[in-house]
Protein backbone atom coordinates (compact mmCIF):
# COMPACT_ATOMS: atom_id res chain seq x y z
CA UNK A 1 0.00 0.00 0.00
CA UNK A 2 1.40 3.64 -1.19
CA UNK A 3 1.87 6.01 1.82
CA UNK A 4 -0.45 8.88 0.59
CA UNK A 5 1.75 11.20 2.40
CA UNK A 6 4.76 10.03 -0.36
CA UNK A 7 1.75 10.09 -3.25
CA UNK A 8 1.09 13.85 -2.23
CA UNK A 9 4.72 14.80 -1.69
CA UNK A 10 5.71 13.49 -5.07
CA UNK A 11 3.02 15.46 -6.68
CA UNK A 12 4.89 18.96 -4.85
CA UNK A 13 8.04 17.89 -5.96
CA UNK A 14 7.22 17.10 -9.66
CA UNK A 15 5.58 20.43 -9.53
CA UNK A 16 8.84 21.97 -8.50
CA UNK A 17 10.71 19.98 -11.07
CA UNK A 18 8.81 22.10 -13.94
CA UNK A 19 8.12 25.04 -12.29
CA UNK A 20 12.43 24.91 -12.16
CA UNK A 21 13.09 23.33 -15.34
CA UNK A 22 10.23 24.22 -17.69
CA UNK A 23 12.79 22.42 -20.70
CA UNK A 24 11.69 19.07 -19.23
CA UNK A 25 8.47 18.92 -20.30
CA UNK A 26 10.05 18.71 -23.78
CA UNK A 27 12.23 15.78 -22.42
CA UNK A 28 15.46 17.84 -21.50
CA UNK A 29 17.79 16.15 -18.48
CA UNK A 30 17.96 18.44 -15.48
CA UNK A 31 20.35 18.43 -12.35
CA UNK A 32 18.33 18.96 -9.31
CA UNK A 33 18.94 22.33 -7.52
CA UNK A 34 20.37 22.48 -4.01
CA UNK A 35 16.98 24.37 -2.61
CA UNK A 36 14.70 21.99 -4.04
CA UNK A 37 13.32 20.54 -0.96
CA UNK A 38 12.34 23.78 0.58
CA UNK A 39 10.61 25.24 -2.53
CA UNK A 40 8.77 21.91 -2.12
CA UNK A 41 7.86 23.00 1.55
CA UNK A 42 9.86 19.03 2.09
CA UNK A 43 12.60 18.07 4.99
CA UNK A 44 15.38 16.47 3.27
CA UNK A 45 14.42 12.60 3.72
CA UNK A 46 10.61 13.61 2.63
CA UNK A 47 11.90 14.92 -0.66
CA UNK A 48 14.21 11.92 -1.48
CA UNK A 49 10.94 9.46 -0.51
CA UNK A 50 9.00 11.64 -3.16
CA UNK A 51 11.94 11.44 -5.84
CA UNK A 52 11.94 7.76 -5.23
CA UNK A 53 8.69 7.33 -5.51
CA UNK A 54 8.61 9.41 -8.80
CA UNK A 55 11.22 6.85 -9.98
CA UNK A 56 9.43 3.94 -9.00
CA UNK A 57 6.82 4.91 -10.29
CA UNK A 58 8.13 5.90 -13.64
CA UNK A 59 7.11 9.43 -13.53
CA UNK A 60 10.87 10.55 -13.45
CA UNK A 61 13.91 8.29 -14.29
CA UNK A 62 17.84 9.27 -14.22
CA UNK A 63 19.49 10.21 -17.27
CA UNK A 64 22.90 8.39 -17.23
CA UNK A 65 23.79 9.96 -20.42
CA UNK A 66 23.68 13.04 -19.03
CA UNK A 67 25.13 11.75 -16.03
CA UNK A 68 28.26 10.88 -17.59
CA UNK A 69 28.69 14.17 -19.37
CA UNK A 70 28.37 15.36 -15.96
CA UNK A 71 30.36 13.98 -13.98
CA UNK A 72 33.09 15.81 -13.60
CA UNK A 73 31.08 19.17 -13.34
CA UNK A 74 32.02 20.77 -9.11
CA UNK A 75 29.80 21.65 -6.91
CA UNK A 76 26.46 19.49 -8.07
CA UNK A 77 25.24 16.92 -5.57
CA UNK A 78 24.83 13.57 -6.21
CA UNK A 79 21.97 12.00 -4.89
CA UNK A 80 21.44 8.47 -3.76
CA UNK A 81 18.91 8.07 -6.45
CA UNK A 82 20.88 9.81 -9.21
CA UNK A 83 22.68 13.66 -10.68
CA UNK A 84 20.90 14.28 -13.64
CA UNK A 85 16.61 13.16 -14.21
CA UNK A 86 14.10 13.03 -17.23
CA UNK A 87 10.73 13.55 -16.58
CA UNK A 88 8.70 10.72 -18.65
CA UNK A 89 5.69 10.87 -21.19
CA UNK A 90 3.98 9.09 -17.68
CA UNK A 91 4.64 11.99 -15.61
CA UNK A 92 4.77 14.80 -18.55
CA UNK A 93 0.86 13.14 -19.27
CA UNK A 94 -0.71 14.66 -15.86
CA UNK A 95 0.80 17.52 -16.08
CA UNK A 96 -0.03 18.85 -19.71
CA UNK A 97 -3.68 17.55 -18.88
CA UNK A 98 -3.52 19.77 -15.66
CA UNK A 99 -2.27 22.70 -18.04
CA UNK A 100 1.56 22.82 -16.75
CA UNK A 101 2.94 22.19 -20.44
CA UNK A 102 4.11 25.22 -21.71
CA UNK A 103 7.65 25.24 -21.04
CA UNK A 104 8.22 29.04 -21.05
Amino acid sequence: MQDDQTVQDAALVLAVLVRNHPEAMRGVAFTLAWDEAQQAGLDQDRFDAAMWWLIEYGFVERDEEAENLLGNVAGLTEYDYGLAFKITERGRKPLREAGRDDPS
